[in-house]
C-alpha cells in the first residue's frame, strides 16, 4: 500500500492530469514477481495471500508506462527513473522508454566536467549557458521528491554532455551523482552510450556510474534515471578522520605512480567519494554470486585525477585516485569510443 501510494503521488507530481485514479489502479504494476504478466496492486495482494513463491523481494518495485508517452519506476521506495517521452518522440523511438539511450540516439557535440562553463547552447525554448542550465537543473533536482523516506545523501550534477536533438536545438545530458557531507561521488565519464562503459583495468574493483538528468527546455527535466544506492544497499557510517592528504602531496603521488615514459593531459582534479571492494571480477558460480551480492562496499574520500594520454593509446582515460587518509594510489582505465573528447 505504501509503495502504491508513493507511486500515485509521484505520478500526480511528474505527469499532472495524465492518469485518473481508475487508470492508476489498472496501469500501476508491480515488477518484483516471477510472472510473465506484471500484477496490479490488487493482483499483487492476492499473490501474497497465497504465499506465491515468486515474489522476489520485501520491497516492491513499482512502475507505470504508456507507450513512448511516459515512464515512471520506483525501487524500494526510491525514484529509479522517469521519462516524459519528449526525446523519444523527437528521435522517432517507439520502443520501451526504459531502454531509450539518449547518448546513443543523439549526436554528442560537446562534453565537459566544467559545470561552471559559460558556453551557450540553444534549447527548445532558447539560448542558455551550461552554468545557468546546471543551476536550473540542480534546483529542479533538489525539489524532486526522490523517496518517501529521508535519504542519507542528495543528488548533484557532476558532468555535462550536449546533444544535438535536431532543428538547430540541443539538450543537456547531465551526469548526476550522490553527494554526502558536501562531497560528490566519483563516476566514470559517460561515453557514446550510457549502457556502454568499457574499462580495461580497475584496481578499485567498483565502477561508479553516474545517473542521468536530461533537460531540453531551461525550466523542465524531461528524463531522470539513477539506481540509487539507498534503494539497494544498507548505508552505514564506519569511520571519521580529522585530517587529509594535501592536494600537492596527492599530485606528487600521481606523478610517481605513473610510468615515466607516459605523458598526459590533465582533464580535471577534484575531491570525491570513491567506492572500493575486494571482488576483482564478476562471479561465475552461484556460491560466489551469493557472496558478491552481499559484499561490503567501502566508500572513501579520494583526490581524483582524470588524465588523457598524449602518446600511445590516446583513446583512453586514466582515473587516478589518491586516498585522502592513507595516501594510497588506485587507478581505473577506461576505453573510450566517442570521437568527441572531454574539454
Amino acid at each position: 500500500n505504501d509503495a502504491y501510494d508513493y507511486m500515485c503521488r509521484r505520478i500526480d507530481e511528474l505527469f499532472p492530469g495524465m492518469f485518473s485514479n481508475e487508470e492508476k489502479a489498472k496501469e500501476i504494476k508491480f515488477y518484483d514477481v516471477g510472472t510473465t504478466e506484471y500484477p496490479t496492486l490488487e493482483q499483487y495482494k492476492a499473490l501474497e495471500e497465497k504465499n506465491y513463491p515468486y515474489i522476489l523481494s520485501n520491497h516492491p518495485t513499482t512502475g507505470i508506462k504508456r507507450g513512448n508517452e511516459c515512464l515512471l519506476r520506483v525501487l524500494n521506495g526510491v525514484l529509479w527513473s522517469y521519462d516524459d517521452g519528449t526525446l523519444a518522440r523527437l528521435n522517432g523511438f517507439t520502443g520501451n522508454l526504459g531502454s531509450f539511450d539518449a547518448l546513443g540516439k543523439f549526436p554528442v557535440i560537446y562534453r565537459t566536467e566544467n559545470i561552471e562553463s559559460e558556453k551557450v547552447f540553444h534549447l527548445l525554448d532558447g539560448d542558455i549557458s551550461i552554468a545557468d542550465a546546471v543551476n536550473s537543473a540542480e534546483k529542479l533536482l533538489l525539489e524532486l521528491n526522490l523517496s518517501e523516506r529521508e535519504l542519507p545523501f542528495n543528488m548533484r550534477i557532476r558532468n555535462v554532455n550536449v546533444l544535438d536533438i535536431g532543428n538547430d536545438c540541443c539538450a543537456f545530458y547531465f551526469g548526476i551523482v550522490p553527494v554526502y557531507k558536501s562531497i560528490k561521488s566519483d563516476c566514470i565519464l559517460p561515453d557514446d552510450s550510457v549502457f556502454g562503459f568499457s574499462t580495461i583495468s580497475d584496481s578499485t574493483n567498483e565502477r561508479d556510474s553516474c545517473g542521468e538528468l536530461i533537460m531540453c527546455e531551461s525550466d523542465r527535466i524531461c528524463r531522470y534515471g539513477y539506481l540509487n544506492p539507498a534503494s539497494v544497499y544498507d548505508v552505514t557510517k564506519s569511520s571519521s578522520t580529522a585530517s587529509i592528504i594535501p592536494l600537492k602531496n596527492a599530485a606528487q603521488t600521481v606523478s610517481e605512480y605513473l610510468s615515466e615514459d607516459m605523458h598526459f593531459n590533465v582533464l580535471s582534479i577534484s575531491a570525491g567519494n570513491k567506492s572500493f571492494s575486494d571482488f576483482s571480477s564478476y562471479p561465475t558460480d552461484s556460491e560466489s554470486y551469493e557472496s558478491y551480492e552481499r559484499r561490503t562496499i567501502t566508500v572513501r574520500p579520494c583526490w581524483r585525477f582524470v588524465l588523457q594520454p598524449l602518446t600511445g593509446n590516446t583513446d583512453r582515460l586514466y582515473y587516478i585516485f589518491i586516498d585522502m587518509v592513507t595516501g594510497k594510489a588506485y587507478s581505473t582505465v577506461q576505453q573510450t569510443q566517442s570521437d568527441v573528447k572531454y574539454d
